[in-house]
């Protein structure tokens, strides 16, 4: 009989899990996206950076795992 690990190990693995997923960059590149729209925010509108940033990251991510496939 195996033993069940503690409800707060099995939480933080489905969090991280459903945050980080498959690939650590994704979830790097939109939380620096977010941060720099914060800044950005302070200054003037800063939409734009979230809709630059979140097709760069996907691009950046994307073109990693092609070439990781390699």
């Amino acid at each position: 009989m195996t033993q069940q690990r503690p409800w707060i190990v099995r939480a933080y693995d489905a969090v991280f899990d459903f945050l980080i997923g498959d690939d650590w960059v994704l979830a790097v590149g939109t939380v620096v996206t977010l941060g720099i729209a914060a800044l950005v925010s302070l200054v003037m509108a800063s939409w734009w950076v979230i809709v630059l940033g979140v097709p760069l990251t996907l691009f950046y991510s994307l073109s990693r795992a092609f070439h990781l496939k390699k």
